[in-house]
């Protein structure tokens, strides 16, 4: 008898209740778009992970490259198995995210600051671009989040301009298409207080929905971060010095 290898993912959905994959698959089969089956199949573990082996692998690459993936608002984190080893072991720690910068001048409004104020939360993946010229209104950069993490409300930094003067700014930050989190400590994967790992007397709200921004739809744009998007790399490094948080 042959093991099954290749065309799956493993994943599990960021929620305190027990989850039912079968269930997953069937709601996201049409925001996945897919063409062929999906079959989910829980695997044992701590954190109620399963895997989906899919019958297309342009099903399973859309799958893992698009997103976030929401189940009832819930993230569903999916990473690729190929069959070997304990799905139990496949690393499930972050989800690739669109975060909008916003309040960018726009002389300072490039791709080289999508990269640098864009790895202050994240490694960066991508920046939105077209022949890199940013025609967004905000700086949109697709990020890899660690869920261990919270949420960046806005990124605090200092800005050296070729001239010798600094400049001081907050920019605000908003996610795309962003799953449930928490207002006290801005974890994704719980919402309320009572999960909350902050100590009981020291919970307050320091989180609104502001921080949320509707998933972008521009021209032949994918949810897959493809169409106008060009992938992460090194750029040249516009004439001025950042630092701060």
């Amino acid at each position: 008898m042959r093991a099954v290898t290749g065309k799956m993912v493993v994943g599990r959905v960021l929620s305190p209740y027990l989850v039912d994959p079968t269930l997953v698959v069937n709601e996201l089969r049409g925001p996945w778009r897919l063409r062929g089956k999906a079959v989910a199949q829980r695997v044992t573990s701590e954190d109620r992970r399963f895997v989906i082996t899919f019958k297309e692998e342009g099903d399973r690459r859309h799958v893992l490259q698009a997103g976030p993936w929401h189940f009832r608002d819930d993230d569903v984190v999916l990473a690729a198995f190929e069959g070997k080893g304990d799905p139990a072991d496949v690393p499930l720690v972050s989800i690739n995210i669109w975060a909008q910068i916003w309040g960018l001048p726009v002389p300072i409004k490039t791709v080289e600051m999508g990269y640098l104020l864009g790895g202050k939360l994240g490694k960066v993946v991508t920046v939105s671009q077209v022949n890199k010229m940013i025609v967004d209104e905000h700086l949109r950069v697709r990020v890899v989040h660690r869920l261990d993490e919270p949420l960046r409300k806005f990124i605090d930094t200092i800005v050296t301009m070729s001239n010798g003067k600094t400049n001081e700014s907050i920019y605000y930050v908003k996610y795309e298409n962003l799953p449930n989190f928490c207002f006290c400590c801005g974890i994704l994967g719980h919402t309320t207080a009572t999960f909350c790992n902050i100590p009981k007397e020291l919970r307050q709200p320091s989180y609104t929905t502001d921080i949320k921004a509707p998933a972008f739809w521009k021209n032949s744009q994918t949810a897959a971060g493809s169409g106008h998007h060009q992938r992460g790399g090194l750029v040249k490094l516009p004439e001025f010095a950042m630092a701060g948080a």
